[in-house]
């Protein structure tokens, strides 16, 4: 009986495939800018609304709180009602929600419509993530999750570009507005190109799941298959949370969502909290944005990078080295003094070990767990890396307004790289626990 999994594994990948990293990329995308609009815009508002440090530490981290909750909530509901339709409703809620981020009357409406974006990017991302490793093949799967990951520096990157002309041209309040209208976009290239995961409709097995397989099938040029091959008992037993938290899983889930939850924490800050701070060391907007930017712009490169490496060093041992390597990098710039000949050069730097780090997150989970729970383990560990990613902004806004200094609070924001690479240099792979 055929394996209708096999047809995705096996030799090169189809301009079907193609598509769905691709239309995966763009969702990462929306993601990179939606967080990034939140850092490119928090210099207005600060002085629009008079805001203090420790205030804008809870609106930077409010996305975070929704992205926590979509990954650890929706996420998991992929499992059972399918990742595609999943990351339908999850585009079109955060669309939603940053819409109504661009009408906001003051800081706790903002608050809590940024909660609602978050909730539609987590549970888009668990999903996501999940599909383009479902629908990569063997040898192109570490390749094509680290483009995934290159979507969100591509789409911080450009979105730096319109914050820029955009918060020139009008106010904060448009960069909002523009991120929903990308995500109106992405809703039907969403619909015409993201099929339903395989391995999800294998899993289910009914009638129905073998008519929407064969279907992809014959999208991808393969025959049609009379039956889905019989689960075995291992496949069975491992479904739903029960797998992810079972006797051979634990360990593995546990190390993977606190590597998420260091790797986020520091991720966050740097990332939501470098233009606020280049600017109170005396930078202009604008060179705030472009360090925030440049960042971003190293972080595609280091996504890509992770990607290349992969093919000669396990991601397991290459995303321990990374996040040592950006931990060391996070220090230099801690005592660097904030000119932008200075600043512009180490903030790429910084981007391309920061977005290594992570790439190597999103490349580990999907080899960690097996298909049936695939997207609530997936979730689960972003989820709790979101939790990182809310402390973090947090941390820095209390420390910040505590008059501490730039060198003290980086290093001590820096330090969970360093336990983040012993997390994953424990965590067993799948195979690994057979």
């Amino acid at each position: 009986m055929t394996d209708v999994r096999a047809a995705l594994r096996q030799g090169p990948m189809s301009g079907l495939q193609i598509a769905v990293v691709a239309v995966c990329i763009a969702v990462n995308m929306i993601d990179g800018f939606d967080v990034l609009a939140a850092a490119f815009t928090a210099p207005s508002l600060a002085e629009a609304w008079a805001i203090k440090p420790q205030m804008l530490g809870y609106f930077l981290g409010s996305g975070p709180v929704g992205m926590a909750l979509g990954a650890l909530v929706l996420g998991s509901l992929a499992d059972v009602f399918g990742r595609r339709y999943l990351v339908l409703f999850c585009i079109a809620l955060m669309g939603v929600g940053m819409f109504l981020s661009a009408g906001a009357a003051d800081l706790t409406q903002l608050i809590l419509l940024r909660i609602l974006t978050g909730l539609g990017i987590g549970g888009a991302l668990a999903s996501a993530n999940t599909i383009v490793a479902e629908y990569s093949s063997d040898r192109r799967r570490a390749l094509a999750v680290s483009w995934m990951t290159a979507g969100y520096p591509i789409g911080a990157t450009l979105g730096g570009v319109a914050a820029i002309w955009l918060l020139q041209s009008y106010d904060w309040r448009m960069v909002f507005a523009f991120g929903g209208a990308l995500s109106v976009v992405l809703l039907p290239l969403i619909w015409f190109f993201l099929p339903e995961s395989l391995d999800f409709l294998a899993a289910k097995g009914t009638p129905g799941a073998l008519r929407q397989a064969n279907a992809i099938l014959a999208r991808l040029g393969r025959p049609a298959i009379e039956a889905f091959p019989p689960q075995t008992p291992a496949e069975v037993a491992e479904a739903g949370r029960g797998g992810v938290f079972g006797p051979e899983m634990i360990r593995a889930t546990l190390l993977l969502c606190l590597a998420y939850f260091f790797v986020m924490l520091t991720f966050y800050f740097v990332l939501q909290w470098t233009p606020k701070v280049l600017v109170d060391a005396g930078l202009s907007k604008e060179g705030g944005v472009s360090g925030g930017t440049l960042m971003n712009l190293g972080g595609i490169i280091g996504s890509l990078g992770f990607g290349a490496a992969s093919a000669w060093m396990a991601a397991k041992r290459l995303g321990s080295v990374t996040m040592a390597v950006c931990f060391g990098v996070l220090v230099v710039m801690a005592f660097a003094p904030v000119r932008l000949g200075v600043m512009l050069p180490l903030g790429f730097v910084a981007g391309v070990f920061i977005f290594a780090a992570m790439a190597s997150l999103y490349a580990l989970a999907p080899v960690i767990f097996p298909a049936r729970v695939r997207a609530t383990g997936t979730g689960m560990g972003i989820g709790i890396g979101r939790v990182g990613a809310i402390l973090g902004p947090i941390a820095a806004g209390y420390l910040i307004g505590a008059d501490w200094q730039r060198w003290q609070y980086t290093i001590v924001l820096a330090v969970p790289m360093l336990l983040a690479a012993a997390a994953v240099a424990r965590v067993p792979l799948w195979g690994e626990k057979r």
